[in-house]
């Protein structure tokens, strides 16, 4: 009998969502146990917890349709010039605009470039998109009302809304209308922020359409809640998050081209075997759908929609590349689990490894590919047995 057989003959009665539940939530801890700030040049590392908390902001404006290194070293280079002078310019007669034309320069297509020079290195870079423009220059008009900080801003709206229990997701509408609500105008978006009553009849609306066309948003603000993240540990220089209304099952699944090609291949079999539609539904609506039913199952669940965002690491590396025959969610018969070599605890583990680039040491205790919990949820090119 091949092993694939005798894992399927033995598994566990758990349900799929469960089990890929437990899967998804334990590759999510992998990939926060050793996060690393991804910015790393000497302007940055001079700047303060408060500043370098802006410079990753206004990276994740312009993150889109980019190589990754590109945004974090060329344009975490670039930001982190730029808020060192923000910053420093509090009191200055200049507008934003005017601050902003100079640390620009001619860019090699249609829009400008922000430039930097350091040390002898000088660094251009450009947005993509005209409206990525608008949203810098938006937001550092706007924080100019809050002490030119982004800690500043979130810590405001923290405090207001420290007593209700969608306290995230009021501060994730904020951000929006801080930096991408461009049908809005910066006096009207003010006044928003501003109005207690105004402000909650936007959230009604805008809460409705929350897992749709926001991936900086919510990736930026997960970068400030996870546990593990190196932002969290700048933002919380100043502030700590309160322990209730700020829970993590509020964030939202950035829902980038990833997470996408994961939810078709796997996400959308596992909601739809709970009754779920998912033809017209995008990743970030399947995942928060998929959320609520397995909390019904599971109350306790350690499950939260942004946790399948792992899938932004694991997806070009297994499914793009059909690495179907050694995939964890898979009837696998080549997987290279330490714990069928005979090895275990304390050395990196070769699945997570592989699966997502994340070193993380093995714990058999507590390894749902050891425990067979991982195996079979998908069924990859290949027929289920």
């Amino acid at each position: 009998m091949s092993a694939a057989i005798e894992r399927k003959q033995g598994r566990k009665t758990t349900p799929d969502a469960l089990r890929f539940a437990r899967v998804v939530t334990w590759l999510d801890s992998a990939r926060w146990a050793k996060a690393v700030d991804p910015i790393n040049n000497p302007l940055y590392e001079a700047l303060e917890p408060a500043d370098k908390i802006l410079v990753h902001w206004l990276c994740y404006i312009t993150d889109r349709q980019r190589p990754f290194r590109q945004v974090w070293e060329d344009g975490g280079f670039v930001f982190s010039s730029i808020v060192g002078d923000y910053s420093a310019s509090l009191g200055s007669s200049l507008t934003v605009g005017q601050f902003l034309d100079d640390h620009q320069t001619e860019g090699k297509g249609k829009l400008p470039a922000y430039y930097a020079t350091y040390g002898g290195k000088e660094v251009a870079y450009a947005p993509r998109f005209g409206a990525d423009a608008k949203s810098i220059e938006r937001t550092l008009t706007i924080l100019c009302h809050y002490e030119r900080s982004l800690a500043t801003f979130v810590s405001d709206f923290i405090s207001r809304f420290r007593d209700q229990n969608q306290g995230l997701k009021r501060l994730a509408h904020c951000l929006d209308l801080l930096s991408y609500r461009l049908e809005l105008s910066i006096d009207e978006a003010r006044s928003l922020l501003g109005s207690e009553d105004g402000l909650t009849r936007h959230f009604r609306d805008w809460s409705r359409r929350s897992t749709q066309g926001h991936k900086r948003l919510w990736a930026a603000l997960r970068d400030y809640r996870k546990p593990g993240s190196p932002f969290r540990r700048h933002f919380e220089a100043d502030l700590k998050w309160p322990e209730a209304g700020f829970e993590l099952d509020q964030l939202e699944l950035p829902g980038d081209v990833w997470n996408d090609r994961f939810s078709d291949r796997l996400v959308a079999p596992i909601a739809s075997s709970l009754g779920l539609t998912t033809t017209r539904t995008t990743s970030s609506q399947t995942a928060r759908e998929l959320y609520e039913r397995i909390l019904g199952l599971d109350p306790q669940t350690d499950f939260y929609p942004e946790r399948l965002d792992f899938s932004f690491d694991f997806a070009p590396r297994m499914c793009d590349v059909e690495m179907c025959d050694v995939c964890l969610f898979a009837e696998a018969t080549e997987l290279p689990c330490l714990k069928e070599m005979g090895e275990a605890d304390g050395k990196l583990c070769p699945v997570v490894l592989f699966s997502c680039g994340y070193r993380y040491p093995c714990r058999v205790a507590d390894c749902p590919v050891a425990d067979d919990i991982s195996y079979g949820l998908c069924a990859g090119n290949t027929p289920r047995l």
